[in-house]
């Protein structure tokens, strides 16, 4: 039996990698600047590589010094076809420099769209392919910069890619014949398996989550070529992994076509049927290596041993490896410095480093019993029980509560105000506001001192929106930190941690509250700078709350509680926010879903069951409460038209999406749905450098009144939280100005 895992967190306590590359950004970007990023990045690598010691096989590859889909990009030797000119003028290697201004755009260049890995809440840079950009190989080092210092690893090497398949899936296509675009990318994969080869690597993992069963036969017949090429002419170790999805008969079917060393499944589903099924595939390849993904790789609690080591048993295979679901990219570092959780919680918890000493334990058990390994596995067992036992009663009484809501129809609010300029809801968070925010938290100055301060920005916020023109405010955020966070930390049940820190995109990184009770409401959330922010200003302004299906996704949710059951607990409590806010004279309120795609099954049958118990969590918070306008914002999703018939079923009158950075294609499902909500779709990418004009703005917003003939809003495509004043004052003032073009015209 052989340890290892898929993949690991980049982003350790204290978000090393992130401090580094923008300091990168915010320097003069100099050599010596370039020298240090790297050496930096090369300690942050070295310190992953030493977690995995005690694991039979480490793994490397694909770092994401921005995003790993952009470096497994680079590594094909492929650049957005707006950089080619760029590139070709400097005549050199693609460097830290380019690949950062690839990322982030620049004025006069726009980047890549971003969208949300699988149903993860990371955010990838999506590949473009064109005929322009696959005739050449862009040199780069990245390739050769993950095979410095790995002769100091002491156990086998396994080095990880996106397979092919996927790649190309994830990628967006222009004006490409499908067979010549799998045959070029088919030979940079050669290319780089060649080069793989040159050094002490044991395995090579391929990564392929799009191998599911909406795959067309065209695609799989590729897949299957592709892998039993490689295995057979080029190099015979490859592992084919697979993730995200249950494995199905399809899945098993296409298993026994592959004649790759390895191949990776997830185990950890409770179909009987399919369970006997994968064991007798299993059981049938003698000579090829299996390994099973016994336990989630994205669950920060505890696993079950007991049901685990069954399931081991069943197979008694000699060739086995043992790992998680998926990588580990997508959960925190460790929970050795959690001080604040309380001690019986902390013991339920699990994060990357305490996943790896897991699956070592697994092994230990497995192999030398359970009577040598007693404490381990009582301690883990005793847990197991707790975790079950711990929320039954007062789930129950929750449970009965929410078949007791009015769902009668309810009296809308209508705002008069034809094509009006509104905002997502937060504006740049200073350094200064951080810091107070900090200060305030670790005690070192007093409530009011910390109420004058945000007080202070709420009036600031409020006066630059009437200044300027913006029709339905907002106050701006400044009390709040993270949108999931915020509400979290005033809900019971939900534990936030101090350095519980992952991935989200490029430099972003997010701290997902832990839920591990039965959610019940405190307090007013917002209600303080409310009664505040009606005091300074007689101007529309608009509530915002965090829906219960994002902050279910964005969580750590229980394993012990359907999801639908979780959502309805967030969705009652929050019910009690919008009552007090309502009271408090507010009537606009955005509920904003941003992770309602990201929760969507794949299956079209489980996405319709999905689709009934979030619209019915959605409509909890206000069903049955009268003269209100319902808004809500989604981003970073690939919509289709499925997705906008499903807003239709959720009781919205506003919607905003972003549009911006997705090139607009979201209009082609919008002409083909009758809405029965206005539109707001981002006029502006607020993520971006690039330089827009304001003419464009209204080009956009006039196309899409006389395609749908209702009255739209204008605003951002997202919140301006991560954004600097003088970053979004220009784009603001633009989009004012188009839309008064808009009432001028129509």
């Amino acid at each position: 039996m052989q340890t290892h895992i898929l993949g690991s967190t980049k982003i350790d306590s204290y978000r090393k990698l992130k401090f580094s590359i923008e300091n990168f950004l915010n320097s003069k970007k100099n050599l010596e600047n370039n020298i240090s990023l790297i050496c930096k990045i090369r300690e942050i690598k070295n310190e992953i590589i030493k977690t995995q010691k005690f694991l039979d096989i480490t793994n490397i590859g694909i770092f994401p010094y921005y995003d790993k889909v952009l470096t497994n990009m680079f590594y094909l030797g492929i650049i957005p076809y707006r950089y080619i000119k760029i590139i070709n003028k400097k005549k050199c290697n693609i460097g830290l420099k380019e690949m950062l201004n690839i990322a982030k755009g620049n004025l006069k260049i726009k980047p890549l769209e971003m969208t949300k890995w699988f149903n993860t809440n990371y955010h990838y840079l999506v590949p473009e392919l064109n005929n322009d950009n696959l005739k050449k190989f862009y040199k780069n080092n990245f390739l050769k910069e993950e095979f410095v210092n790995i002769e100091k690893i002491k156990n086998k090497k396994k080095f990880a890619l996106i397979g092919p398949i996927t790649f190309i899936k994830i990628s967006n296509i222009k004006k490409l014949n499908k067979k010549s675009l799998y045959k070029n990318i088919f030979k940079r994969y050669i290319n780089i398996i060649k080069r793989i080869k040159k050094e002490d690597i044991d395995i090579i993992q391929f990564e392929e989550p799009y191998f599911k069963d909406n795959l067309k036969k065209k695609e799989v017949k590729f897949l299957l070529r592709f892998y039993n090429k490689i295995s057979k002419e080029i190099y015979n170790k490859i592992m084919l992994t697979c993730y995200f999805y249950k494995t199905n008969n399809f899945f098993l079917k296409n298993i026994k076509k592959i004649k790759s060393f390895g191949i990776h499944i997830k185990f950890d589903f409770s179909d009987k049927k399919l369970i006997k099924k994968t064991i007798k595939v299993i059981k049938k390849k003698k000579n090829k290596v299996i390994s099973l993904g016994i336990s989630s790789g994205r669950s920060i609690w505890v696993s079950d041993f007991e049901k685990i080591l069954k399931k081991l048993k069943l197979i008694l295979k000699k060739n086995l490896f043992i790992s998680f679901s998926s990588s580990l990219e997508h959960i925190p570092f460790s929970i050795e410095k959690e001080n604040n959780i309380p001690k019986n919680i902390k013991k339920w918890l699990c994060f990357y480093k305490e996943k790896i000493k897991e699956l070592i334990n697994i092994k230990k058990i497995f192999i030398y019993g359970k009577k040598i390994n007693k404490k381990i596995y009582n301690k883990n067992k005793f847990i197991n029980i707790v975790i079950k036992n711990y929320n039954k009663h007062s789930d129950l009484i929750i449970k009965e509560k929410s078949n007791n809501i009015n769902k009668h129809k309810r009296k809308v609010y209508k705002n008069k105000i034809k094509f009006p300029t509104t905002t997502i809801g937060s504006f740049p968070q200073t350094k200064k506001i951080r810091s107070i925010r900090k200060e305030f938290f670790d005690k070192k100055i007093s409530y009011k001192k910390y109420e004058n301060f945000i007080k202070r920005n709420i009036k600031k916020n409020i006066r630059f929106q009437e200044k300027i023109g913006i029709d339905v405010l907002v106050h701006g955020e400044p009390e709040r930190n993270d949108m999931v966070e915020f509400f979290c930390d005033k809900l019971n049940g939900f534990i936030i941690t101090k350095f519980g820190w992952v991935h989200s995109y490029g430099t972003r990184c997010v701290k997902p509250p832990i839920l591990f009770g039965t959610v019940i409401y405190k307090k007013g959330i917002s209600i303080r700078w409310v009664r505040y922010y009606k005091k300074i200003t007689n101007r529309i302004i608009k509530g915002i709350i965090t829906g219960p299906i994002t902050i279910l996704k964005w969580s750590f949710i229980r394993k012990d509680i359907k999801l639908k059951d979780i959502a309805i607990q967030i969705g009652l409590a929050l019910r009690k926010e919008v009552i007090l806010l309502k009271k408090n004279g507010i009537k606009i309120i955005q509920i904003d879903e941003p992770a309602f795609k990201e929760c969507m099954p794949t299956n079209i049958k489980d996405k319709k069951k999905y689709v009934n118990w979030s619209s019915r969590a959605f409509k909890i918070l206000f069903c049955g409460i009268n003269n209100l306008q319902i808004h809500t914002h989604i981003c970073y999703s690939k919509l289709n038209k499925f997705d906008i018939k499903a807003f239709n079923i959720m009781d919205i009158d506003v919607i905003s999406i972003e549009c911006a950075r997705s090139f607009m294609k979201i209009l082609k499902f919008i002409k083909k749905v009758k809405l029965n909500f206005e539109l707001g779709l981002g006029v502006f990418d607020i993520h971006s450098n690039y330089k827009f004009k304001k003419n464009d703005i209204y080009k956009f917003t006039s196309k899409i009144y006389k395609m749908k003939k209702k009255n739209i809003w204008i605003n951002p495509d997202c919140g301006l939280k991560t954004r600097k004043w003088k970053e979004i004052i220009n784009p603001l003032k633009k989009m004012v100005w188009a839309a008064k073009k808009m009432k001028k015209k129509f």
